[in-house]
């Protein structure tokens, strides 16, 4: 008998099969696109079955349930901390309380080759790699081996990941039977995992463009646009660092990347039926974008800078919520607007023939193959705000746009 491994079109990548076999049976082997998925070894099986019994997707259980969390909108004191993460902030002050205590936090970051790793931070510094969003897949080589031994150490420990990744680390602790009081589980609301294949085309086309090595990219600036329409900071070696919003006119190559992601032509497959998109979630705290308040009246002045919208999951979450409230401002939300339940992403009509069009062609040619899949919509905001860049500025035309936004949340007040 040979042991069965989760159906590759489930698989999320985990790696928490290849980590839990007592024999080194399984190893994790990248397929055309980069996506990680286990192979394994029959010669040296012994048909334990521990990876199918720890394997979140095949150990799901659909009744388990969860009730309504507590959800609050909240962001950083600390402005300029808040300019440099996604949102508000969350992520690095809830992991400085854990550092304050000797602990270590677990997140990903890009390394010198700008690939997504896990890297585990030690002090505040440590930190800044890890904040802002990366929508790739990345490796969990070692990851769950090294949280293991910090917990065995009595360490508080903060991980920060997918809900995917979060519940194969729960279940990886579990089959160990590792106290779990110290480790805090942080998961997202999650749109999926890019291709890293097509990331490294992306990179070496940026690169062949610019004749400069990338050292990273940061999806999410906020220098121009604010919160509401982030911008991709291209950050270079030697040359000025290159800025280019999200929604242009024009595809443009420096945006090209983040615009497959949205157009669902880059993701895992697992992500189209992902278990982990509503309740129960699977980190202790989940953290999202605050889009429902993107132009409430009453939180004009804050979303600029960026606001998280928060649940809390479990006592461990509210416990290091109130020991953070130093450091934050919340206000009670409705759940509504955590837009929850969620379900799992469609994949675009032509997701397979782009990833396969990927693996054999390079990024420019991919873009001239499918300009016009990728080109963004013609909306009159857009076209506008194209307009009004050109003209005046990027800082000008937000300046513009914000007093507009501003007039309709006083008229927004009066109504109300």
């Amino acid at each position: 008998m040979t042991i069965e491994l989760c159906n590759p079109s489930a698989c999320t990548g985990c790696g928490l099969c290849a980590a839990i076999c007592p024999k080194s049976a399984i190893v994790m082997v990248a397929d055309p696109n980069g996506f990680s998925y286990p192979k394994l070894k029959p010669d040296i099986c012994i048909e334990c079955e521990k990876c199918r019994n720890a394997c979140p997707v095949l150990s799901y259980d659909e009744t388990d349930t969860q009730s309504v969390p507590e959800t609050f909108a909240c962001w950083a004191k600390d402005t300029g901390l808040r300019k440099c993460s996604s949102s508000g902030g969350l992520f690095s002050v809830f992991a400085e309380q854990v550092l304050e205590k000797k602990g270590a936090v677990y997140g990903v970051v890009f390394d010198s080759d700008l690939k997504t790793v896990f890297s585990r931070a030690d002090t505040p510094e440590d930190l800044a790699p890890m904040r802002g969003s990366k929508y790739i897949e990345a490796n969990t080589d070692n990851l769950f081996f090294r949280i293991a031994a910090d917990l065995r150490q009595g360490l508080p420990v903060l991980f920060s990941g997918t809900p995917c990744q979060n519940a194969a680390l729960k279940n990886f602790v579990t089959s160990l039977g590792l106290p779990t009081s110290s480790l805090y589980q942080i998961d997202f609301l999650c749109h999926g995992v890019s291709s890293p294949a097509l990331w490294e085309s992306f990179v070496h086309a940026v690169e062949s463009k610019y004749r400069d090595k990338l050292r990273c990219v940061y999806f999410r600036d906020k220098s121009i646009g604010g919160w509401k329409s982030p911008a991709i900071r291209l950050v270079f070696e030697h040359r000025k660092d290159i800025i280019i919003s999200w929604s242009t006119v024009r595809l443009h190559l420096e945006n090209a990347f983040i615009t497959c992601y949205h157009k669902n032509l880059s993701h895992r497959h697992a992500c189209a039926q992902c278990r982990w998109a509503g309740l129960p979630r699977q980190g202790d705290i989940t953290l999202a974008d605050a889009q429902k308040l993107y132009h409430h009246p009453d939180f004009h002045e804050e979303s600029r800078n960026g606001i998280s919208m928060i649940l809390l999951n479990t006592p461990k979450a509210r416990n290091l919520f109130a020991k953070s409230a130093r450091h934050i401002i919340s206000r009670p939300r409705p759940f509504a607007e955590m837009r929850l339940p969620a379900l799992p992403i469609t994949l675009h009509p032509l997701h397979g023939i782009f990833l396969d069009d990927a693996q054999h062609i390079d990024f420019f040619e991919l873009l001239k193959k499918h300009r016009r899949l990728l080109s963004p919509p013609l909306h009159a905001g857009t076209v506008l705000n194209g307009i009004l860049k050109s003209l005046l500025g990027a800082k000008f035309a937000l300046s513009i746009r914000e007093t507009i936004e501003s007039v309709f949340g006083c008229l927004l007040r009066r109504k109300q």
